[in-house]
């Protein structure tokens, strides 16, 4: 068990720590991902900023172009009045005289307003062919933005094709380390299933150990009880030889003794007087239990009884070795 519970504290471990790495790869591709969207919107915004710039330094131009011609125009307005004031005014005043010289002033006034509107045309041409250029300028400067931004933009591409390409990247690092988890995770359960099955062989193993261990056990035990039964029937034979020597032994001495009473029989002087025979016994008990006592007591008792129904007259004497058997228990 102490194994199971270990190997499963493991599998868990790794399975935490892979699903961490997970994480941590996760998080860390959305934080680049996150880095590179903020650094595209820092670049389109200052493309965005440097072409209103360039907007508003070209509408300066523009401006400052347009003011420049009207003030060149009032300006050579003003100057032309001037003129044709002062020739007005010489005129009024020398009409009578100088009829030709005002009437040459007119026409170098003339030639004059004619040399300044050549000249304002050629200004005038001079600021649209300043305009044509700035223009073109400000559409070469457009055209270059709108190539930066494409350039921009294409780069932001890239940039997002490689953060896609690096989640791509991740995401199979990160089912790798899945896969990989899992084939550990398959693994570590077949070495638990294979512990498991190596505990139950050694739990069947002990069994059988204990088993047969139980079978000796209970066959010594039987064996035991034999060889004990074997020698209760040993002591018990030994003691029906000793019993049987010992009634022979007793059977002798009352042989003995009845030959003597034969003897006895002829002095009749010496028997008490109503007494046609008398009869002796030797008694042995050998040491036993107490209800072993009883039971060969019970059998004297049953034999004197029987002596004594055979033959009331007689004298019926007992003698012999009780230990510890007393007759009047009986």
């Amino acid at each position: 068990m102490d194994r199971r519970l270990s190997i499963r504290v493991s599998v868990q471990q790794a399975v935490q720590q892979s699903q961490s790495q997970v994480q941590q790869t996760v998080q860390q591709s959305q934080v680049q991902q996150t880095v590179q969207q903020s650094q595209v919107q820092q670049t389109v915004q200052q493309s965005q900023v440097q072409q209103t710039v360039q907007q508003s330094q070209v509408q300066q131009t523009v401006q400052q172009s347009q003011v420049q011609q009207t003030v060149q125009q009032t300006v050579q307005q003003s100057q032309v009045q001037q003129t044709v004031q002062q020739t007005v005014q010489q005129s009024q005043v020398q009409q009578p005289v100088q009829q030709s010289q005002v009437q040459q002033t007119v026409q170098q006034s003339q030639v004059q307003q004619t040399v300044q509107q050549s000249q304002v045309q050629q200004t005038v041409q001079q600021s649209q062919v300043q305009q044509a250029v700035q223009q073109s300028q400000v559409q070469q400067a457009v055209q270059q933005s709108q190539v930066q931004q494409a350039v921009q933009q294409s780069q932001v591409q890239q940039a997002v094709q490689q953060s896609q390409v690096q989640q791509a990247v991740q995401q199979s690092q990160v089912q790798q380390t899945v896969q990989q988890s899992q084939v550990q995770q398959t693994v570590q359960q077949s070495q638990v299933q294979q512990t498991v099955q190596q505990s139950q062989v050694q739990q069947t193993v002990q069994q059988s150990q204990v088993q047969q261990t139980v079978q000796q056990t209970v066959q010594q035990s039987q064996v035991q009880q034999t060889v004990q039964q074997s020698q209760v029937q040993q002591t018990v034979q030994q003691s029906q030889v000793q019993q049987t020597v010992q009634q022979s032994q007793v059977q002798q001495t009352v042989q003995q003794t009845v030959q003597q009473s034969q003897v006895n029989r002829c002095n009749k002087a010496k028997q008490p007087p109503n007494l046609d025979h008398s009869a002796a016994s030797v008694v042995y008990l050998p040491p036993q239990t107490d209800a072993g006592t009883k039971t060969r007591l019970n059998q004297l008792y049953k034999a004197i009884s029987k002596q004594d129904n055979a033959h009331p007259e007689a004298a019926l004497l007992v003698a012999g070795d009780f230990n510890a058997g007393k007759l009047k228990s009986v």
